[in-house]
């Protein structure tokens, strides 16, 4: 039997540069201070561009006569970074086509700050943030509101003994409440919310404060939601990350009132922008094959810039495969079984997946069931490749961990640890059949014409190209048959890699973000974000205001 254990850990390295990493992040005070500079430039920066900007389309609102669609940005922290950047290049143009913006953050409202969204976050950014977003929306005239104007301090204080036994000895001990707080699932937004802080970590002690926290979040952000939503009547919202408790309370209360939310997102290019990407909806893919494309393949130079794009990342040299510095290994095939099967493991404590749900409860249950399976299949080979973010988090309660403690494998079973250099793609000559609960990997493996079985829905399940699951009968049928794609499905999965990798992020060029301080206003002047003057910011905002497939885009 293969062993792969030799493939790891040169990892010592890379963690011990992350340790320092880390330990720059945690030091509040310098980095606040750093960030300080960086926001000053971009202020300055900013009011030049104003004073390049021609009077008549000067952004006051006063001058403007607003009859087009409400649109809110609930960007919460308005720290210097991509997201406040990208909100009021957003919103202006928004603004130039007639459209009435308000952008929201936090104000020092929530009980824990979003920019800490785990436990390697820097903390405390307020001063920075609140000072900063102030300054920077008021002097582009862009209308800018805080938590503060829809709750008070009474209101904070009020929410802390409604969730809150307030026990001396005990004082995160929850109260025994609902799990919908005004039509809102208040517990399970802030279940991932801290179970994303400690990327896998519960300690009990620790893990209940966070919790405690987050739950706060959670109702603090449904009772803004529902005062800015009586004052302000929005049409749209736009956010991001709404599974967590500060942005999903406001999010899913919104959605509750007939408001279209649009949840937005960097891409994997620096400079792109994605909108409602993971969204389980065949209806927009459907659109684009039917209508944009007549349902045809992709040309000779949409396939170079899809495989190169493929290549880049089985090399671990772009978007999130970076994160894991791949290295293509030569691995054989073992001959002793008849069929070689392999699982990608997601991480446990990924928010979006119990939204994925089908007949698994979580990933464990997927996991343990598939192995008792596979130990009654001796013939057959079944690799569980463990997702490499575990060993770059260095996270506990683990894939691994649950493995170890809970099963017995027999030899036709072989975990692929985390921390190995093995690329996932360096599996793909070997297996004959790719087994996952979500996840992009999926996609990947479809355009290399290896049947996928896909247990949980994913943005691209019910496309055509993969074995769906929605029961255990049905599992164990699939993996019992010979399956395989057909041409036909293999092009098809093609076209909708194409669809998602490249169409769905979009360039944005009003602003550049090299990296998390490295970023800024890529424009001389914002009469460069009026109508018409870039095609490709007229998509988005048309995206924005009428819905519709923006991956038409050219």
């Amino acid at each position: 039997m293969q062993k792969f254990d030799f493939f790891v850990d040169n990892r010592k390295f890379k963690n011990t540069i992350n340790d320092i990493v880390t330990a720059f992040k945690m030091k509040d005070f310098t980095y606040n201070l750093i960030e300080k500079v960086y926001q000053e430039n971009a202020l300055k920066r900013t009011k030049q561009i104003l004073n390049n900007t021609p009077k008549k389309i000067n952004l006051d609102l006063t001058d403007i006569t607003l009859k087009g669609k409400k649109i809110v940005f609930n960007v919460i922290n308005g720290i210097y970074g991509p997201g406040t950047f990208a909100s009021a290049g957003l919103a202006i143009a928004l603004m130039m086509r007639g459209h009435d913006t308000l952008v929201l953050t936090c104000g020092k409202a929530l009980s824990m700050c979003t920019a800490g969204i785990t436990i390697y976050s820097a903390k405390n950014p307020c001063d920075n943030c609140v000072d900063y977003s102030k300054k920077f929306y008021t002097m582009l005239g862009i209308p800018h509101k805080t938590y503060f104007d829809y709750v008070t301090r009474d209101d904070l204080f009020n929410i802390g003994y409604f969730i809150s036994n307030k026990n001396k000895d005990k004082p995160y001990e929850i109260r025994d409440i609902d799990d919908e707080y005004k039509g809102v699932n208040i517990k399970q937004l802030a279940t991932n919310s801290a179970e994303r802080y400690f990327e896998g970590k519960m300690e009990k002690e620790n893990y209940d404060e966070i919790y405690y926290k987050e739950l706060a979040n959670a109702i603090i952000s449904v009772d803004v939601a529902e005062r800015m939503y009586e004052e302000e009547k929005p049409d749209i919202l736009i956010s991001s990350q709404n599974y967590f408790s500060a942005w999903g309370g406001i999010a899913e209360y919104c959605r509750n009132q007939g408001v279209r939310i649009i949840d937005y997102c960097k891409g994997y290019d620096n400079n792109t922008i994605g909108f409602d990407i993971n969204q389980i909806n065949k209806d927009r893919f459907n659109e684009y094959y039917n209508k944009y494309r007549s349902k045809q393949s992709l040309s000779t130079e949409e396939t170079s810039e899809l495989n190169d794009l493929f290549n880049l990342r089985m090399l671990g040299a772009y978007g999130d495969t970076k994160l894991y510095k791949f290295e293509t290994k030569d691995i054989k095939k073992d001959l002793d079984y008849e069929k070689t099967y392999c699982m990608f493991t997601n991480i446990p404590y990924d928010a979006g997946l119990h939204e994925t749900v089908r007949e698994f409860k979580d990933i464990y249950e997927w996991v343990s069931y598939t192995i008792e399976l596979f130990k009654k299949r001796p013939k057959d080979k079944l690799l569980i490749k463990i997702h490499p973010i575990e060993s770059v988090v260095r996270a506990q309660n683990t894939i691994s961990d649950y493995i170890k403690q809970n099963i017995d494998l027999t030899d036709n079973i072989e975990v692929i640890p985390s921390n190995t250099d093995i690329s996932p793609y360096s599996l793909f000559p070997i297996i004959d059949v790719g087994i996952l609960y979500s996840g992009t990997l999926g996609l990947e493996l479809s355009l290399k014409k290896i049947p996928v079985v896909l247990v949980g829905a994913s943005h691209y399940s019910d496309k055509g190209f993969t074995f769906d699951v929605y029961s255990r009968e049905q599992y164990k049928q699939l993996l019992s048959k010979d399956i395989k794609l057909t041409d036909k499905q293999a092009e098809l999965a093609k076209v909708y890699a194409y669809y998602y990798f490249i169409k769905s992020y979009i360039p944005v060029n009003f602003f550049y973000r090299n990296n998390f301080l490295d970023v800024g206003w890529n424009i001389k002047s914002f009469s460069q974000l009026a109508p018409g003057k870039d095609k490709h910011l007229d998509v988005v905002c048309d995206y924005i205001v009428n819905g519709g497939v923006y991956q038409k885009w050219k």
